[in-house]
């Protein structure tokens, strides 16, 4: 594993926030915006299918890794945030005891 610099990791966050915000644009048709982050990172993480190598060196970096993990966690919580769960809000009275016979439809 080789060191790389502060500066380039630095340098490599600030790329992917940018493109992270630049994908908000999206909203424009009607898609909500994790959709292109989603795509903007399927975009960075596979340039070197398209010969361009700059993102390289900073796949084995520990603070980007930890931070891609952290990201994903995110994502998730996003996503669900965007999907919901399609079930209504129910006020729950404490002095009845909980049904057990339902059943939940979405």
């Amino acid at each position: 594993m080789h060191e790389v610099s502060v500066g380039v990791t630095l340098l490599s966050i600030s790329v992917v926030l940018i493109v992270a915000k630049l994908s908000t644009f999206i909203e424009r048709y009607g898609q909500p915006p994790v959709l292109g982050e989603l795509l903007a990172g399927v975009v960075l993480g596979n340039m070197h299918l398209l010969g361009i190598h700059i993102f390289e060196p900073i796949r084995e970096n520990g603070i980007i890794q930890f931070l891609a993990e952290l990201g994903v966690v995110i994502l998730l919580f996003q996503v669900g945030l965007v999907l919901g769960t399609g079930l209504t809000p129910v006020a729950i009275d404490p002095r009845r005891p909980p049904r057990t016979d339902m059943v939940l439809w979405s």
